[in-house]
This record gives structure tokens, sequence and C-alpha cells, in this order.
């Protein structure tokens, strides 16, 4: 592994806990048990990583349709898990998506994680408060 490769990959694992980090925000905000939002947080992760070494892009999208159905016979052919955890998983996708509606709405952006964006602005959306952070 070359050294741009190593870079490439730092740069994905710090936009995956960035992202990571708004999400649980997010889902505090809507969720009042800790554990629930471990097991979801847990649980896109486990999706992303699938997503990155599947397609090898890069995972902070909407989740399409067909990506949901494909995730569903991983999870169902190879990882053998019953009917009732597979569509819990594929719910915990959903709200990921919504998630990423507002977070989209929220900084302008068109889909993609940019933290050169928010920096740009000096200022962040805080989930919990409802309300921007100065930076």
């Amino acid at each position: 592994m070359g050294l741009s490769s190593k870079l490439i990959l730092e740069d994905v694992e710090l936009e995956f806990n960035l992202v990571m980090k708004e999400f649980s925000r997010y889902l505090k905000k809507q969720l009042k048990t800790k554990q629930v939002i471990e097991l979801c947080v847990k649980n896109m992760k486990q999706y992303m990583r699938w997503a990155y070494t599947e397609k090898n892009y890069k995972y902070l999208t909407k989740v399409n349709k067909n990506e949901m159905y494909r995730y569903e016979i991983f999870l169902n052919e190879i990882k053998k898990y019953k009917y009732n955890t597979i569509k819990q998983k594929i719910r915990i996708i959903l709200i990921f998506n919504k998630f990423m509606d507002s977070f989209t709405a929220q900084h302008n952006m068109d889909g993609l994680f940019d933290e050169s964006k928010i920096c740009k602005r000096k200022k962040q959306y805080n989930y919990i408060t409802k309300t921007y952070i100065k930076l």
C-alpha cells in the first residue's frame, strides 16, 4: 500500500467518523434511549463498511432501493440473519436517509459530507440544541 492510498484511506476514515458523529447527534434528538442510539450507529457502521468494500465508493450519500436490496441479500445469504434482524437494519438505513436529507438541506450540499464547506462558513449545526455553533 503506497503513501497516497494510505492518505486516501485516512481521509475516508475521517469523513466516516464525522458523519457517524453527526448521525448520533441526530438520533439523540429523536430517540431517548442510549442503547438504541448505539445500536443504530453500530448497524449503520456495518452497512457503510459493507458498501465501501463492495463498491469502493464514498458511502456518504442516500441509500437507494437497489443498494438496500443487495444489502438484504448479503445479510440473508452470507450472514444468515433472521428476517426481523434484517428488517431492523433496513429501517435504520431509512432513518439514515432522512438524516442525510436534513443534513444536506442544512448545509446546502449535494449529498456528500464536505468538511471544507463547513469550515468556510465557520458554523456547524448542532442537532441537540437545534442551533448553529461558531467554530
